[in-house]
């Protein structure tokens, strides 16, 4: 092992060594071009300064435009500009060639370095042969009872990996049992929730979807003391918050159920008893113009529950009946 060691560290030393040197020249050849740059940009410079003199007594004589002063001005500047980053250039270059001339030194001393102690490694274990296979033999043993401890170690992690597909399987479905899907597409228009955090009993209605496709209908509530004529079957006349009935008009709709029992309502006198209407639409759209605009879910409306209808003859003769019967009682 130690002559391969050997032999590796002198085939790395040649590779390393043509490697620095190319790397060496070319820094020395980047170093050349960055002073011909350099000379370059310095002749051209002093010409640009020279021309700008030049420019500047024929523009104090009227001869050229100060347009043409500011050109030449402006070009030295340029050249200027130019100038100094040739010369951080041929710098940086010159800073390069003696990092690669450093490095270069550096790793040949190192290498040989290495060959050497691989050499002096080498005729010790040639010295030392017997102890080195005494000495193999003891790492062969604790190799084997590495791969032992690995073989045991590896059965530990397969056993947690077990367990934990086992955890995340649970929390699968505990974060299932923590998901409401709803049953059909639509739109939400109540969401009774009040927020983050919030608890929620078996039972407790927790969103109220309008499906998807679905023809229209209005929740309202009605209070108790109005509600003595309600029923289901009713005609509804229903004026649009969004719409003003003056310019839309009123919709025609019909009550289809009405809740059991109350509920309690809020109300700018108080919280009062109220039952629950639902009424579907007689059209999903509203009237202006030529156009019939359509109705969205979450519009607000407010009903006009038609509980009996009469005839105008009785309108009037009805008041008289009832004055005839005062007059037969006295």
């Amino acid at each position: 092992q130690v002559q391969q060691t050997l032999a590796g560290l002198k085939k790395s030393y040649n590779l390393q060594k043509t490697e620095q040197l190319a790397q060496l020249n070319q820094a020395k050849q980047l170093l050349d071009h960055s002073q011909m740059a350099y000379n370059l940009m310095e002749n051209r410079m002093e010409n640009a300064k020279r021309e700008v003199a030049r420019f500047r007594d024929a523009f104090n004589e009227g001869i050229v435009s100060e347009i043409q002063l500011v050109d030449r001005e402006d070009m030295a500047q340029e050249r200027q500009r130019l100038y100094e980053q040739t010369r951080s250039d041929l710098e940086q270059a010159k800073l390069r060639l003696t990092e690669q001339e450093s490095t270069y030194e550096r790793t040949l001393r190192q290498t040989e370095a290495e060959i050497e102690q691989a050499q002096l490694r080498l005729r010790e274990q040639e010295k030392s042969y017997q102890g080195l296979v005494e000495a193999g033999k003891l790492a062969l043993l604790r190799s084997e009872e590495n791969f032992k401890n690995m073989e045991a170690e590896i059965s530990r992690l397969e056993a947690d990996i077990a367990q934990n597909k086992t955890q995340i399987e649970g929390l699968k479905f505990q974060l299932s049992q923590r998901v409401i899907k709803s049953p059909v597409n639509g739109t939400i228009f109540d969401f009774p929730i009040p927020g983050a955090g919030s608890v929620v009993q078996p039972g407790m209605m927790v969103a109220e979807i309008a499906p998807e496709n679905s023809s229209l209908s209005l929740k309202a509530q009605m209070t108790t003391p109005e509600s003595g004529s309600l029923k289901t079957g009713l005609p509804v006349k229903l004026k649009f918050d969004a719409y003003p009935y003056q310019d839309y008009g009123v919709l025609p709709g019909e009550i289809i159920s009405i809740s059991p029992t109350t509920e309690e309502v809020d109300t700018p006198q108080g919280p009062i008893a109220a039952y629950t209407l639902k009424i579907t639409l007689k059209k999903d759209c509203i009237d202006s113009g030529n156009e019939c605009i359509p109705l969205r879910p979450g519009d607000t409306a407010s009903a006009e529950v038609i509980v009996r209808r009469r005839r105008i003859i009785d309108l009037i003769v009805d008041p008289f009946k009832q004055l005839q019967k005062g007059g037969i009682g006295l």
